[in-house]
């Protein structure tokens, strides 16, 4: 590939989020099917079946095309609470946001843009 044609490639970049400690995230695919969960690495294993999903330890996770929806979960006394959801977008130029997000009350949203790419963050205020 000739030095012209690598420079008009364009580079995208797909949205990521961000986990807290006590946090995971699963990720759907656009028919609703669970695809992956993603937990913070410092959180204690989590209990249960993820039937169909691949269960990862990672303290921040990058959505795909395919995927149709993340929800963000806070683990408290044993219990999963969700905390935020998002919709995946696609854009034009090939890479994934996400948007429309619902945040339940006590939580934040903060995002930070950062070469074509957006990481997202779900805290609790102090």
């Amino acid at each position: 590939m000739s030095k012209a044609a690598r420079a008009d490639r364009v580079t995208t970049r797909n949205d990521s989020i961000s986990l807290c400690r006590d946090q995971h995230a699963g990720l759907y695919t656009r028919d609703g099917a669970l695809r992956l969960v993603v937990d913070h690495p410092s959180n204690a294993p989590l209990l249960g079946a993820h039937t169909g999903a691949v269960l990862v330890r990672a303290a921040e996770l990058t959505v795909e095309t395919g995927d149709g929806c993340v929800v963000v979960y806070v683990s408290r006394g044993g219990t999963a609470c969700r905390v935020a959801a998002a919709r995946v977008l696609p854009q034009k130029g090939g890479g994934v946001s996400l948007t429309d997000w619902q945040v339940e009350a006590g939580f934040e949203h903060a995002a930070i843009s950062e070469d074509g790419a957006t990481t997202h963050r779900i805290t609790r205020p102090a």
